[in-house]
């Protein structure tokens, strides 16, 4: 009888314990279908999740789900993505609903300058058009071109290499320009050709080869002389990306990283090697919705890289409240550090307006439907260090600071921003060399928001 009841009892722990260490088995996907796919060809979608390991066959995963929805948003191709799993005795239906966006970007800027070479000022005018998800195969097509004075033309393509995980892209383009902080003209052809993988679900690497052609008139008479100088710049990089969007980020964090060296092939005597890096991070505020968003960019060069690539700061993405390359005009730069902080905070929401819905524009092009406007305002702080020689940052120094508040206007629906920013430059006056605030600076920015 105790032998009969101690079987019964290990039988019963026994089955106890199979149910906590052989979790039944998840199901299948058994179908997998998509909706709101207009322009992306559904063969694409197909091939881009199968990389993740979401395809027919494949267990169901939600973590996985969870991760190809957030690679989905990351691709800046799709405004929304929901995984709407149906489950049924032969495995589940999984549904893709996206959203998508609105694929032609038009850009333009018009901005003025004074350069060293002539007393009066100038005006360049610069017009683009970039088609993403070019033949709905998450290509890009970018074109761009400007004028007067400062004149170029630009042409890059890109493209995964579906179904793997590699990506490639090639760009070529052409530009004649007058310095602005000596009287000198560059007439300038490069070429750019990168290849790339997907590393994990973050991060992913690429290796690029940059053939460049460089023309430079000095304009300086009697001792006027050209230089022209043949180079290839080869380069590595690594990206790696935890933030919680790529668009109007609140949380997590960004890093990309390149190392750079024109030692391979240059007409040029000074070869050098160079580690650039990026760094952003996003913390909340004080108070709700409200956000602290940070930004880290460092430049270091193994060796002085000549009077032609110096270095300056000064302008968008760099400190504001100075004019384009305003800093490191004092000797030849070859490193630079710049922070840049921004406290954001809520204004207004506008509701949705459907301005396109004249000549039926929104009925050609639905993902104009829907638009609204997320309008924040943000308090600005950016500093800017260069230096001559890597090892001896005091000797040949230029740094400043900027302090100021911008408003910023989001298109959510189509992951575009306006920012108009008001920023002092704090930096030593040239006249007396005591540190001084200056007049601030008033600047409209295209798409410019980290």
């Amino acid at each position: 009888m105790k032998i009969a009841c101690f079987v019964l009892l290990w039988n019963a722990l026994s089955g106890f314990a199979d149910t906590i260490t052989s979790p039944s088995t998840p199901p299948k996907i058994v179908s997998l279908s998509f909706n709101g796919n207009r322009t992306t060809l559904e063969s694409t979608l197909r091939m881009y999740l199968s990389n993740l390991g979401i395809d027919t066959g494949e267990l169901y995963d939600s973590v996985r789900i969870a991760q190809a929805k957030r690679k989905l948003i990351m691709t800046n191709l799709f405004y929304k993505v929901n995984f709407v799993p149906l489950f049924e005795e032969d495995g589940v239906h999984l549904y893709v609903i996206i959203q998508e966006l609105f694929y032609y970007i038009p850009t333009g800027t018009l901005e003025y300058y004074e350069t060293t070479d002539e007393k009066e000022s100038w005006l360049r005018l610069c017009v683009g058009l970039t088609k993403l998800n070019f033949r709905g195969r998450m290509e890009t097509l970018s074109i761009g071109v400007s004028g007067w004075r400062d004149r170029s033309l630009s042409l890059a393509w890109s493209k995964p290499l579906l179904p793997s995980t590699y990506y490639l892209g090639i760009a070529a383009g052409v530009r004649f320009y007058p310095e602005l902080n000596y009287p000198r003209t560059r007439l300038v052809e490069s070429n750019r050709l990168f290849a790339g993988k997907d590393i994990t679900v973050h991060s992913k690497a690429y290796i690029g080869i940059v053939p460049t052609y460089s023309r430079i008139d000095t304009l300086c008479a009697p001792n006027r002389f050209v230089k022209e100088i043949k180079e290839a710049d080869a380069s590595i990089g690594w990206t790696t990306d935890y933030r919680n969007n790529n668009f109007d980020p609140v949380a997590g964090w960004y890093f990309w990283n390149e190392a750079l060296t024109n030692g391979f092939y240059s007409t040029d005597d000074n070869k050098f090697g160079q580690y650039s890096a990026d760094f952003r991070f996003y913390i909340p505020g004080f108070f709700n919705r409200n956000h602290v968003a940070c930004r880290l960019l460092g430049c270091f060069r193994t060796n002085d890289a000549g009077p032609y690539r110096r270095l300056y700061a000064g302008g968008e993405g760099s400190v504001r409240g100075f004019p384009d390359d305003y800093l490191g005009m004092t000797g030849e730069m070859n490193n630079s550090l710049v922070v840049s902080t921004e406290y954001r905070f809520p204004i207004a929401t506008l509701p949705e307006i459907d301005v396109f819905s004249l000549f039926s524009i929104s009925d050609r092009f639905p993902e104009l439907k829907g638009m609204y406007y997320q309008i924040d305002g943000a308090l600005i702080a950016d500093a800017g260090d260069l230096w001559g020689h890597f090892t001896q940052p005091s000797q040949i120094r230029q740094n400043g600071a900027g302090f100021g508040a911008g408003i910023k206007i989001l298109i959510p629906t189509l992951r575009r921003s306006v920012c108009f920013d008001v920023v002092s430059p704090v930096t030593k006056d040239p006249s007396s060399g005591k540190t001084a605030i200056f007049s601030p600076e008033c600047r409209l920015y295209l798409d410019a928001y980290y």
